[in-house]
């Protein structure tokens, strides 16, 4: 059997590489918006439902979510059956707010298949 801490050295790399294409993505929009006329804001709140993180995981992904330019954690509150509900603002969200709750859960999902590597992220339940 593979050990967990190999696959979250090959795992890593990847991880990297997709979180620093979405940052540079992100300050492109932020950077084009502020130097052309008018504004494409397009801003919005959502309820993003987490699987059942440890603390150190919503650690984790608060601060990938807030690292990323135009985005920012405000609160996270503990749901009914144990699980979280961190609240999202998104300074350019696409216009469904299904749309920016799937860019959150792949950001979730890629998050965990490092801190959960022999737990495939879509075996977890919602």
């Amino acid at each position: 059997m593979i050990r967990p801490s190999l696959i979250r050295l090959v795992r890593l790399p990847a991880f990297l590489t997709w979180f620093a294409l979405q940052m540079i993505r992100a300050n492109w929009q932020v950077a084009t918006d502020i130097l052309t006329p008018g504004s494409s804001l397009s801003p919005a709140i959502v309820a993003h439902r987490t699987h059942s993180l440890s603390s150190g995981e919503i650690t984790v992904l608060n601060n990938l979510i807030t690292l990323t330019p135009g985005t920012l954690t405000l609160d996270i509150d503990d749901a009914a059956d144990g699980g979280r509900i961190l609240y999202v603002l998104g300074l350019y969200a696409p216009s469904e707010p299904e749309e920016f709750h799937a860019e959150l859960r792949e950001l979730e999902d890629r998050m965990l298949s490092l801190t959960r590597p022999s737990t495939p992220a879509q075996e977890v339940t919602r």
